[in-house]
């Protein structure tokens, strides 16, 4: 491919940065979210540019040149073919390497929610933090982002009991020893 020189000439740098190695592993713990990886040729930065359907896109940036890139993409929309566009650039370079996920179904410990006239002009935009809890009704605990069109686009879901890979075990310390 077509090189360009360093002001001595004697350093030649790709104009053309080849990303490899690319990964992208759902999150075990929020089927909205991914974990994302891939190496590049020389030393970059980075930035991801999130499509989901036909939501407005959005993007992460990494302004720090390396070569080994990870990146924790969240807020996806539930039951949506997500494409994933990885940009990677120097001052003097770039490329791009695309993938596509599809987001998994939601668990069904998470609470249904319905909105009332979503999308209406009665409605800001933006996402909400709500959290439920027990109280006497049959609920998994659970913190979750809401966004104004009622879908869930982040949760965690804190477990009762001991750790079964989807949280940390929320018991009080007292109530976690093992009985003598």
């Amino acid at each position: 491919g077509e090189e360009m020189y360093g002001p001595d000439g004697a350093d030649s740098i790709p104009t053309v940065i080849t990303v490899s190695d690319v990964y992208a592993v759902e999150n075990p713990s929020n089927v909205l979210s991914y974990y994302l990886g891939w190496t590049t040729s020389i030393p970059s930065n980075s930035r991801v540019v999130v499509q989901c359907g036909d939501e407005p896109s959005w993007s992460l940036s990494n302004d720090v040149l390396r070569d080994e890139h990870e990146m924790f993409v969240m807020g996806l929309v539930p039951g949506s073919v997500c494409q994933l566009g990885i940009r990677v650039f120097t001052s003097s370079a770039s490329g791009e390497h695309d993938l596509e996920v599809t987001i998994s179904a939601l668990p069904e410990a998470l609470p249904t929610i319905t909105t009332v006239e979503p999308g209406t002009d009665q409605m800001q935009p933006g996402w909400t933090l709500w959290n439920f809890h027990r109280n006497g009704f049959p609920l998994t605990p659970t913190s979750s982002i809401i966004d104004e069109k009622g879908r869930y686009r982040w949760y965690h879901i804190f477990s009762t009991g001991t750790n079964r890979g989807r949280t940390q075990d929320q018991r009080p310390l007292a109530r976690r020893r093992p009985a003598h």
